[in-house]
């Protein structure tokens, strides 16, 4: 993807780590069964603490990653600090660009 796009390309995307694939906890079972069902199963994670490398490796520079907590603190806030959605769970949000 790298190799095809323009310098300073933006990349923004919403991720899992490797482990949550096998994560024990029940809410994470539930819901990769639910969506396995549904046609859609989790087949990929991004190795655990290793982004930057894994992204590097493919033409790509980590310019930022926000876990759901920071995700949710700034966009999914009204501008006078109410609530709108919260996303619950291990999923993060990161941003690369192309060098």
């Amino acid at each position: 993807m790298a190799k095809d796009s323009a310098h300073g390309s933006v990349l923004v995307f919403d991720y899992f780590f490797a482990s949550f694939l096998s994560d024990p906890d029940p809410g994470f079972r539930k819901l990769r069964e639910s969506l396995a069902k549904l046609g859609e199963p989790f087949i990929f994670g991004f190795p655990d603490g290793k982004l930057a490398e894994f992204l590097s490796q493919r033409g790509l520079r980590l310019t930022e990653d926000l876990d759901n907590v920071e995700e949710n603190r700034r966009y999914a806030r009204r501008s006078n600090g109410t609530v709108v959605s919260e996303r619950p769970g291990p999923s993060r949000i990161c941003q690369a660009v192309t060098p």
